[in-house]
């Protein structure tokens, strides 16, 4: 028996998709592939949140089955399809293709590379209605574009609402000098960390507030020894310490480093 739906609708990132008199049911499902590794290791900050697909698969089967069970479409209509993306940002982008080719793409969700990521969530909105895509990563201010990426959802915070916050933090004490400390590593075949992307979104904000300063200090923290990181946060201190605003409610200090000798 064919289920028909006059209207079913798809809401992402605010907007509402119709697909007008759609049967749905075992012989017409609706295909979602999960592009993801097959491991969970990082690759040099290819995998940052660490995803798998043998570590999605038992969640996404729990949430098949409530949808089931809520009765939102008939039984065995949600066809899933697992791909090795290798963490390639060649490899990635093809297994959505392939399925497209296949007659078999209505949904994505998943990616854990980014740069596997962005060509696909550019093209889908051309693939005929539109294939919508949602995914934990990809949430650099360069993603932000809605009419660029107008079937992406992020699940994640995007690093705007971060910059947005640290924002308000810097106005409500008043504060102006600040550095950066964070994680990355300097091989120009690595992809840069997480760490680096959230903070260049920051830096944006921040610049053209405040004059521009030699207040970067990476570091890799597969490295990083006692001696060099206390010597990071010696030289951090002395750049971005400075006497309390009004609105401050302490004072900053420089740091004792012979607390920790």
């Amino acid at each position: 028996m064919c289920y028909r739906f006059e209207r079913l609708y798809l809401i992402y990132s605010g907007s509402i998709y119709r697909y007008s008199s759609k049967l749905i049911n075992v012989i017409c499902p609706v295909f979602i592939l999960i592009p993801l590794p097959q491991d969970d290791h990082d690759r040099g900050g290819k995998n940052p949140f660490r995803l798998s697909i043998p570590k999605i698969r038992p969640v996404v089967d729990l949430a098949i089955e409530q949808v089931y069970r809520l009765d939102l479409v008939p039984a065995n209509s949600l066809y899933v399809i697992y791909r090795d993306t290798k963490l390639s940002d060649a490899v990635g982008p093809n297994v959505a293709i392939e399925q497209y080719k296949k007659n078999q793409l209505d949904c994505i969700i998943g990616y854990a590379f980014v740069y596997a990521l962005a060509p696909i969530a550019r093209i889908t909105r051309l693939w005929g209605n539109g294939v919508p895509i949602i995914t934990p990563v990809g949430m650099t201010n360069n993603l932000d574009d809605k009419g660029e990426y107008r079937l992406m959802t992020r699940i994640n915070t995007p690093y705007k609402l971060m910059c947005q916050a640290v924002l308000k933090v810097f106005d409500h004490f008043e504060w102006k000098k600040h550095t950066f400390v964070f994680h990355t590593i300097k091989d120009p075949g690595v992809p840069v960390s997480e760490c680096f992307l959230l903070l260049s979104s920051v830096k944006q904000i921040l610049k053209d507030l405040f004059p521009a300063l030699h207040n970067f200090f990476p570091f890799d923290e597969h490295k990083l020894d006692r001696e060099e990181f206390i010597e990071i946060l010696k030289q951090s201190s002395f750049i971005s310490n400075a006497l309390h605003s009004k609105k401050s409610t302490f004072n900053l200090q420089p740091l004792e480093f012979n607390r920790f000798e």
